[in-house]
C-alpha cells in the first residue's frame, strides 16, 4: 500500500459516478454511456474503471456500469473529506469566494464565525 494522501476526483467523474450510482437507466451508445440524463464520454468511464471506481459487467447479455466499493467509499467520504482540507488550507478570504465579489463585514468567513461562537 502507498502511504500517499488520496487524490480528490475531478468535477466531471464525481458527477459521472454520482449519475452511475443514482440512475439504473444506463445504454452504451457509440463509444459513449448515456446514463439518465447524463451523456459519458468512454475515455471518461476508462478513467473511473482504471481508477477502481466502477466496473462494466454485463446482465443477461446487455452492458452495465455498477459502481465498486472504492467507488462507494469516494461518494460516501470522499468529498467531505476534500471540503475539509481545503478549509484547513485555504486562508480565511479563499471561503465562499463568488463572482462577481460581494462586499462582506470584517469577519465575515466560515472560520471567523465558528471561532466567536460561543457554545452555552
Amino acid at each position: 500500500m502507498h502511504n500517499k494522501l488520496p487524490k480528490t476526483l475531478s468535477r466531471a467523474k464525481l458527477d459521472a459516478l454520482r449519475a452511475i450510482a443514482r440512475y439504473r437507466r444506463q445504454r452504451r451508445v457509440g463509444k459513449g454511456w448515456i446514463v439518465g440524463d447524463k451523456r459519458l464520454s468512454a475515455s471518461l468511464i476508462g478513467r473511473l474503471e482504471a481508477d477502481a471506481m466502477v466496473k462494466e459487467i454485463s446482465l443477461s447479455g446487455t452492458p452495465v456500469l455498477v459502481v465498486t466499493e472504492g467507488g462507494r467509499h469516494e461518494l460516501r467520504f470522499g468529498s467531505r473529506l476534500a471540503e475539509a482540507r481545503a478549509l484547513r488550507a485555504a486562508p480565511c478570504g479563499d471561503i465562499g469566494r463568488r463572482w462577481p465579489p460581494v462586499d462582506r463585514p470584517a469577519g465575515s468567513c466560515a472560520r471567523s464565525i465558528a471561532m466567536t461562537r460561543r457554545v452555552t
